[in-house]
């Protein structure tokens, strides 16, 4: 998977035809808890997560404060979660 700034130019079938098992995958959220999470670490991310493959499709495993409507593997512990690959890009585009 190659890097670009923030995704923007690249098309969402673009970023999922290049990502292998075991990518690791840095984005910027746009909501005001991704702001504050950037700028209390001085960081331009505010989310990461690992490429990998379950049952045959491309997806990402990570963390996230909520579990929303994805699929959390440590219900009450937190939410660590694992959704379609697609899913998870096409939800931190963010002007590509």
């Amino acid at each position: 998977m190659q890097f670009t700034t923030r995704w923007r130019g690249v098309s969402v079938e673009e970023l999922c035809a290049q990502a292998d098992v075991g990518d690791v995958v840095l984005m910027s959220g746009v909501g005001t808890a991704a702001f504050l999470q950037e700028v209390g670490t001085n960081s331009p991310w505010s989310h990461v997560g690992v490429v990998v493959r379950m049952a045959g499709k491309m997806c990402i495993l990570h963390a996230t404060p909520h579990a929303g409507r994805v699929r959390n593997l440590l219900p009450g512990k937190g939410a660590v979660c694992i959704q379609p690959l697609r899913e998870f890009v096409e939800s931190y585009l963010d002007g590509a």
